[in-house]
């Protein structure tokens, strides 16, 4: 079908595409665009490639149903399929990526992971995602800033089925595993600039520890990392010791 459709790939590389990315980021959260009914996807075609999105491993599949457009080169192909076929596949495949994403959202049950706090709508309740794209829904007492990242433990799936629950994890232990990977960040009254840029590093450092320098800041760095990356490590100077001395000391901690 994708020769068919005149993609420049096929099944191999696609999959082999999603085992570097697992390789690299094994706790990623993978999700896929699947387009079901196209012209000359026969029942054998569709039945291939759904044993093969059963195969790859991916976290969930967003389905669409297959639309012509007058006047495209598709129309040339032989074989339509049917509106009730499409509605079939459809159906079939949006039941694997159920099972694929109850799945991958079951592996971290238990685990603590960072979470970004959303703007609450509902009182008592607050929503989010962890750092690989896992929905949590917490349940508040009081009023929970949001715009925040906190490490929160992952339970199971809540009422409706459409997020983990979560609780938020205060005074959590410091870990007594070693990382293979360390980004070290200098810092000197760059509270702006790491409450801008921090957690997209949080978020593209999977499985690396972050650490944050401290030269001595007199603005609200601390106060922000205190705050805001509780799963960010601190290492606080006394004084600034500059670039290449402050790298120096940090990095033999």
């Amino acid at each position: 079908v994708l020769r068919l459709m005149h993609r420049r790939y096929d099944t191999e590389l696609f999959a082999r595409r999603v085992a570097y990315v697992k390789s690299r980021m094994p706790d990623a959260f993978i999700g896929v665009d699947v387009i079901v009914g196209t012209r000359g996807e026969t029942e054998e075609l569709f039945a291939e490639a759904l044993d093969f999105m059963k195969r790859i491993g991916v976290s969930e599949y967003h389905v669409f149903s297959y639309s012509e457009r007058p006047g495209t080169m598709a129309l040339r192909i032989p074989h339509r399929v049917s509106p009730q076929e499409k509605h079939e596949r459809s159906r079939q495949v949006i039941s694997l990526s159920e099972e694929c994403l109850d799945a991958f959202y079951s592996r971290f049950t238990g685990q603590v992971r960072p979470v970004l706090l959303e703007h609450s709508r509902k009182p008592g309740v607050i929503h989010g995602f962890t750092d690989n794209y896992i929905r949590v829904e917490i349940m508040c007492d009081e009023a929970q800033p949001d715009n925040i990242i906190v490490p929160v433990r992952l339970g199971g799936w809540n009422e409706a089925h459409d997020a983990l629950t979560g609780e938020i994890v205060t005074n959590q232990p410091q870990r007594k595993t070693m990382h293979r990977i360390a980004v070290v960040i200098l810092n000197w009254n760059g509270g702006k600039m790491l409450r801008e840029f921090l957690p997209d590093v949080v978020r593209c450092s999977q499985g690396a520890e972050i650490v944050v320098a401290d030269n001595a800041s007199t603005d609200a760095s601390l106060q922000l990392l205190e705050q805001e990356f509780p799963m960010v490590r601190r290492i606080v100077f006394d004084r600034n010791h500059g670039f290449a001395q402050g790298y120096h000391l940090a990095l033999q901690q």
